[in-house]
């Protein structure tokens, strides 16, 4: 009777828990942000009594917990917990159910801590734990489906991220009906996967929708409206709707601000605003955004991992276009021994794309023969990669003015020309590369070698700035 009614009290605290915290991101009815003393606290309080003597009933609350510590960044803390729980469940021969869940949730905060290799094991093990207990159509499996996509995105897999996206949003609408709100995040995530594989009007479909569930049934200011706003965004920066992609990542921002700490959450909406700002030729408030996602992170992360990485090279992009080449290089670097250290499952595309910047950044600063060297590299590696052809296109384009500056017109041309019009039919290119791809052309076509596109790009940028602020200036006169 007691073992019964410690359980009946562990579910009690779990759904309080979950009410509390909104599912993702804990706040008391004041708008402060709990930290995770006082979420230990609560938990307590609810359950005033030990529960050493019920381990199945402490490893539901460990997890319980440790999702919580996850969604407020404290990942370190979650990961004992998940690993805590697992053990407890083991020991007592817990329902698979539980031990597949917290699987999951283990590999979620893996991931998050750039411990892909952990994340991995731990979703294996979840799905032979599935296959074996007969688990695969059930809830947890669907969790283990969720973040098997992200690393499979994360390695360039993307027919299996959407596959297994899929899978999970079957799953979700088999237990709780079309419009819930695992359904909506399923959605969410598919749009995202539409993205990296071009197909922007099934992105744009499947963004709508989900934030058409989440606002007619949580509210669009409800923390989950943020991570869905943020993904509409993408999909109209991919539209080039600038404008309208600024006003939601604010809206999403702005949500995130009032509800949870900075996380890596907040550091990866911020790095897609910096991109917008990028491509409204706004480089200095893309580059102060792009610097606060990389302390977002390096906060969060105690060496240099793939997650770091990919932030020091978004930060670089921005410190091309405001001309900080030798931090640009340094960052570029830094990045890019970090992907020389990567497991041979992760996407080559990575390395790739750190290149064609690095190779930018020494054609603006003239040393032509390491830009040709470099480049030549970043086009191998995105050949090997299965991402869009954009980005192959990116640093064929540079690699053109590498030869036109070396006075090889006859290779520059079909370079040049090539890549220009592969951006031009692209979706998902930012403003600012085709712009580059466009002066170069004009560069073939006058034989003008002189001025690097990059720097008749930044100098148009700064006249137009100077004009927009004396514009300002006189209508604030008036």
């Amino acid at each position: 009777i007691r073992a019964r009614h410690a359980e009946r009290l562990a579910q009690q605290t779990i759904e309080s828990l979950v009410d509390v915290f909104s599912v993702a991101d804990p706040f008391d009815s004041s708008g402060r942000t709990l930290d995770a003393g006082t979420v230990l606290n609560v938990v307590a309080k609810a359950t005033q009594q030990k529960l050493d003597t019920y381990p199945t009933v402490q490893a539901q609350l460990l997890t319980a917990i440790g999702t919580i510590e996850c969604n407020i960044g404290h990942l370190d803390v979650a990961i004992a917990h998940f690993e805590r729980a697992i053990e407890l469940h083991r020991t007592q021969q817990s329902e698979p159910a539980h031990v597949i869940y917290t699987l999951a949730e283990l590999a979620s905060a893996r991931r998050d801590m750039g411990d892909l290799d952990g994340a991995r094991e731990a979703v294996r093990e979840a799905r032979q734990l599935s296959r074996r207990k007969g688990q695969e159509r059930s809830l947890a499996t669907a969790r283990v489906l969720t973040v098997q996509s992200l690393l499979a995105r994360e390695s360039g897999q993307l027919d299996r991220a959407r596959e297994t996206l899929t899978q999970a949003l079957q799953i979700y609408v088999a237990h709780e009906g079309p419009r819930s709100i695992n359904a909506a995040d399923m959605l969410s995530q598919l749009a995202d996967v539409s993205l990296w594989m071009d197909d922007v009007e099934a992105a744009e479909r499947d963004a709508v929708a989900a934030l058409d569930i989440i606002g007619s049934t949580l509210g669009d200011t409800h923390p989950l409206a943020s991570p869905v706003k943020y993904r509409l965004a993408e999909v109209l920066y991919a539209k080039s709707r600038f404008d309208q992609a600024a006003v939601l990542i604010e809206e999403s921002l702005s949500v995130m601000a009032t509800s949870v700490p900075d996380t890596r959450r907040t550091a990866t909406v911020l790095d897609m605003f910096a991109l917008i700002r990028q491509a409204q030729f706004r480089f200095e408030e893309a580059e102060a955004i792009s610097r606060r996602a990389l302390s977002i992170i390096a906060s969060r992360h105690q060496a240099e991992d793939m997650d770091t990485a990919h932030f020091r090279t978004s930060l670089a992009s921005s410190l091309l276009l405001t001309r900080k080449f030798i931090e640009a290089e340094q960052h570029l670097l830094t990045a890019l021994r970090t992907y020389s250290r990567a497991p041979a499952h992760y996407s080559p595309g990575y390395a790739g794309s750190a290149e064609y910047i690095l190779g930018e950044v020494l054609l603006a600063m003239g040393r032509t023969q390491e830009a040709q060297q470099v480049l030549h590299r970043s086009i191998d590696h995105l050949q090997d990669s299965k991402l869009p052809g954009w980005r192959l296109a990116r640093s064929q384009s540079a690699l053109g003015e590498v030869f036109l500056r070396q006075g090889k017109s006859a290779e520059a041309e079909p370079l040049l020309v090539r890549s220009y019009f592969e951006l031009k039919q692209s979706t998902g290119v930012n403003a600012v590369t085709l712009e580059l791809a466009r002066i170069r052309l004009e560069h073939l076509a006058r034989r003008d070698y002189e001025a690097t596109a990059l720097h008749v790009l930044t100098k148009r940028h700064e006249s137009s700035a100077q004009v927009q602020d004396v514009t300002f200036a006189a209508r604030s006169a008036d």
